[in-house]
């Protein structure tokens, strides 16, 4: 018996002095071999040994080296402003290729400092004075375009993005300083240079707001690019990241895109608040299809020069068409004057830019309350399309995709870098 006990003596025993002995081997083990392999890692480890996160904010499309990348309505290039999850299953859906850009958030200290340096242009010295203005006094002067902008917009020389306005007017800040007071919203200009005195009874969308300006630099750095990037014989394509589209876009357009003069600058794929028919038509109208009931659905749409299209979720510009409205558009009087669209409304009705519309639309706006840099979209359109990628019930449920030929099957495949 006595065996026995202190056998169990023996056996506490052990248990009690390996308790201190695995706690000692766990801070060994915590206290110099894990930071002497942290560093081996850090120091000594082979290149290549780290393996990054992917960055969702980042994508690029892997092409193969047989086939070149397909845009849409052959297109050299194709924009897509702000954030790829929201375009991603309408890539995928047309196989077509796009690149994303950053666009400007509302908030951004850019944007407060191009408010304030817009408040510097209207302040003066000079003063400009309206387009029913004559100048009274020493320091006024009217406003008049620059008189080079038709030999820029044809010209081979690069562009920079903004005019010097020829030493009257101080350059924007090109890096963001710290952020200044806080500026209530100014009038928008109306046709050249029309400022309404009283802000307080403007409507809203004749308001200049962080909004618009995020728009606006959104745009013109990808009008910016393409004005120095393009050949004379090519053209790009720019969307929001907020649209739809008919499945039939890119066929309508190789179709529509034999219509257009040579000397064209721009072409609206999708527009609001105007009704683009009304411009005359240079494509020769829609096929009678009454009798074919086997003919696939189509919007059948056609070209017409363009009336006062707004809104700028889609639309094509020529090599000199992106030169010619980047000079228009930089123009430090005209810069940031108003909503883009209205801007690039304006430029048409007053024959500076030679536009045309595609009526039916080709691409809308998709039904959804706010876009990323803008308040709410979508209200305003005329069109619906007949055939849409995305399930038009407003639910967001993708329609069931139709066969890809074979020989554009596989070409991309999208992947983070």
């Amino acid at each position: 018996m006595s065996q026995v006990i202190q056998t169990l003596r023996n056996r506490r025993l052990l248990r009690s002095t390996s308790i201190p002995v695995l706690l000692k081997a766990v801070l060994f083990v915590g206290g110099f071999l894990l930071p002497a392999y942290m560093l081996y890692v850090w120091l000594l480890a082979p290149e290549g040994f780290f393996v990054s996160l992917p960055d969702s904010s980042v994508m690029t499309v892997e092409v193969d080296e047989v086939n070149k990348p397909y845009h849409l309505g052959n297109a050299r290039e194709t924009y897509v402003i702000n954030l790829p999850h929201h375009m991603e299953q309408l890539r995928t859906a047309l196989d077509i290729n796009w690149d994303y850009v950053n666009g400007v958030y509302l908030n951004s200290s850019l944007v407060r400092n191009t408010l304030e340096w817009v408040h510097t242009v209207r302040s003066g010295p000079p003063h400009v004075v309206g387009d029913e203005e004559k100048p009274s006094k020493a320091d006024e002067i009217s406003f008049t375009w620059p008189t080079d902008i038709d030999a820029l917009a044809t010209a081979n020389s690069g562009l920079d993005l903004w005019s010097s306005g020829n030493g009257v007017w101080p350059l924007p800040p090109a890096v963001p300083k710290e952020l200044p007071p806080y500026l209530q919203p100014m009038a928008s200009s109306t046709e050249n240079y029309n400022i309404a005195t009283n802000v307080s009874a403007q409507p809203q969308h004749l308001l200049l707001t962080e909004a618009r300006v995020a728009c606006w630099f959104g745009h013109l750095d990808l009008i910016h690019k393409i004005a120095n990037s393009l050949k004379d014989d090519e053209f790009a394509i720019i969307l929001e990241d907020d649209v739809d589209m008919e499945r039939d876009t890119d066929e309508q357009m190789k179709n529509l895109w034999s219509y257009l003069p040579a000397d064209w600058d721009m072409v609206f794929l999708g527009h609001c608040c105007s009704d683009e028919s009304r411009g005359q038509r240079i494509s020769p109208g829609p096929p009678d299809l009454s009798n074919d009931d086997s003919a696939p659905q189509s919007s059948h749409s056609q070209l017409h020069a363009s009336s006062a299209p707004q809104c700028t979720h889609a639309y094509a510009l020529s090599r000199t068409g992106a030169r010619r409205l980047l000079l228009h558009l930089r123009y430090p009087p005209f810069a940031f004057s108003r909503a883009i669209d209205q801007a690039i409304s304006w430029l048409i009705y007053t024959n500076r830019i030679k536009s045309y519309s595609a009526v039916p639309a080709l691409i809308v706006q998709r039904r959804i309350s706010n876009s990323d840099i803008t308040e709410g979209i979508g209200f305003w359109q005329k069109d619906k399309l007949v055939s849409s990628v995305f399930d038009d019930r407003g639910k967001g449920k993708m329609m069931k995709r139709k066969a890809i030929p074979f020989h554009r099957k596989n070409r991309h495949r999208v992947k983070h870098t």
